[in-house]
Order: C-alpha cells, then sequence, then structure tokens
C-alpha cells in the first residue's frame, strides 16, 4: 500500500467514526464536529492530493540575479509553443514583414478583420496591403504619424492617425482598442490578424490590454517587443509576467524571428551572457487556441 493509499485508509476510518459520534450529538456540538471535518477535508486536498512542496514562481523569479532574469526572458521569446504548417509571408523579406498561419484552423477567412497599429514606423505599408490581397480583409492602418501621402495608401486598406493608448487627459487622437472597435462599429466582430509595433509601448498597452479583456476576440497577433532600453531586473520581471498573462489567456507562441536591426544594450550585465543574445527586438507571432475556426 502506498503512503498516500495508507492516509486515505486512514482518513476514510476518521470520517466513519465521526460519523457515528455525530448523530448523538446536540445542535452546537454538530456544529464543531462539522467545521473540523471541513478543516480536515481542506488538509487532505492541500497536503495529500495537491501537494505544493512550498515553492513559489513569484518568489522565486524575484531572487534572480539580473543577469540570470535577462537570460529566462530572452529563452522565453526565441522559442515556439504551436507549430504552424503552413506559413504566408506579408510585407518585405526583411524588416516589416510577418508570417500569416495558414493553417485551416487558423487562416482568415472573409469576411475577415485586421489591425494594423504602428504602420508607419518602417514607413512601409505593404504588410496592411499584402493583407488585404492575399485574404480580401478588411484592413485598418492605425498610426499617430501617419502622412497623407496618397501615393501609399490603397483602396483596401483604410488609414487612421489614432494612436493605441490608455491615458488619462488623452488628446482625441489616443484611443484604446475597445474605443477604436466600437467608433468602428466593430464591437462584435473577430480581429483575424492585429499587428502591434509600437517602438517600446508596446509592453505597457498589452498589459491593459490584457487586464481590460481587449484581447479575447483576436485571432492570430503580432508583437515586436523591444528590450533595448536598458531595462532593471524588475522591469524584466514585469515583462516575464506580461507575457506569462498572454500565455494564460490562450496565446500560443507559433513563429519567432530577431529583429537584428535593434541593438541590445545592457548596462552591468557580464559580457559572456550577452554574447548569445544578438538582438534587442523579438517579432513574435501568436495564435489564440480559443479561436480556432
Amino acid at each position: 500500500m502506498t503512503g498516500i493509499e495508507r492516509k486515505a485508509s486512514s482518513m476514510a476510518g476518521l470520517f466513519s467514526s465521526l460519523h457515528r459520534t455525530i448523530m448523538g450529538m446536540k445542535f452546537w456540538s454538530f456544529i464543531g464536529v462539522a467545521a473540523a471535518v471541513i478543516w480536515l477535508l481542506y488538509w487532505f486536498n492541500r497536503t495529500v492530493l495537491n501537494p505544493s512542496h512550498g515553492f513559489d514562481p513569484v518568489k522565486e523569479l524575484e531572487q534572480l540575479k539580473e543577469a540570470e532574469v535577462l537570460e529566462i526572458y530572452h529563452s522565453y521569446l526565441d522559442n515556439i509553443e504551436l507549430p504552424c504548417d503552413r506559413m504566408l509571408r506579408a510585407g518585405p523579406p526583411a524588416d516589416e514583414g510577418w508570417e500569416i498561419c495558414d493553417d485551416e484552423r487558423f487562416r482568415p477567412v472573409k469576411p475577415c478583420l485586421a489591425y494594423s497599429f504602428g504602420s508607419h514606423w518602417g514607413k512601409s505599408f505593404q504588410f496592411d496591403q499584402d493583407i488585404a490581397r492575399l485574404y480580401n480583409c478588411e484592413v485598418f492602418s492605425f498610426d499617430p504619424t501617419m502622412k497623407q501621402d496618397k501615393e501609399v495608401k490603397a483602396k483596401s486598406v483604410q488609414y487612421f492617425d489614432y494612436a493605441l493608448g490608455n491615458n488619462l487627459g488623452r488628446s482625441s487622437r489616443v484611443m484604446t482598442l475597445t474605443e477604436i472597435r466600437h467608433s468602428l462599429h466593430h464591437d462584435e466582430r473577430t480581429i483575424d490578424i492585429m499587428r502591434l509595433d509600437l517602438n517600446g509601448k508596446e509592453w505597457k498597452e498589452i498589459r491593459y490590454m490584457i487586464q481590460h479583456g481587449e484581447l479575447h476576440q483576436v485571432r492570430q497577433l503580432f508583437v515586436e517587443y523591444n528590450t533595448d532600453m536598458n531595462p532593471s531586473a524588475g522591469e524584466l520581471l514585469k515583462r516575464l509576467y506580461t507575457l506569462k498573462a498572454i500565455d494564460d489567456a490562450g496565446f500560443k507562441r507559433f513563429h519567432v524571428r530577431t529583429n537584428q536591426e535593434c541593438t541590445l544594450f545592457m548596462n552591468g550585465i557580464p559580457e559572456e551572457m550577452l554574447k548569445n543574445i544578438d538582438t534587442g527586438c523579438y517579432e513574435v507571432h501568436y495564435l489564440n487556441i480559443h479561436l480556432e475556426q
């Protein structure tokens, strides 16, 4: 008999004895015994069925050195979780291009909807236009620095100079994702593809969107994560928790590309630690497992 079986047998005998005792008790005595039984059940569940062994992942992470946190952060971002058998490139072959998962269960189908944030950072709208061409999607492109050059516009893409944000006292051109969806009458629609290239602001905006449940209607999510701003160990931990929150929300990495145009600069980190980390930006491609076709 195993240790768990012996404990279970002992508990069964104890409960049988308690049952015989309860039958002859007065009301208040019964209440006291009932409370004791509830506590025993709680103890049995915690110590026998689900032992924690005293492990607290948050405390464990907080005790790591800065270089160790950095290594975990980069290792996490540089690995995929969910394979995609067929991918189509949208955008240029180098920077600003992204891989669309074309597997049947995640493929955008008409009428599909795409949002592209930060379209003007790279001064190229090819990604937005390719999404419209490949999948006949309605594509909405957002960037506060948007220029009104008609030659870069396509009839299949609608351009707005909105910025994605949630700051109090902001201008009318800064809106949350919920506000943008409402203004475009997309409240009930699934966003098949959403791209975020916010030049470092993605961490704050993603935390807000996760906390407010704004991403549950997004099927494929593309994010460029920037790490080239010399964050502290505390900031790196906050980013790790953000990445975990995205994972918990159902978003799994199917493709990762390092952007070699981003330089990694970290004061106080040993050179031997940095030699295996050659980028400050990761272009991470996610699939929402809750929104399969």
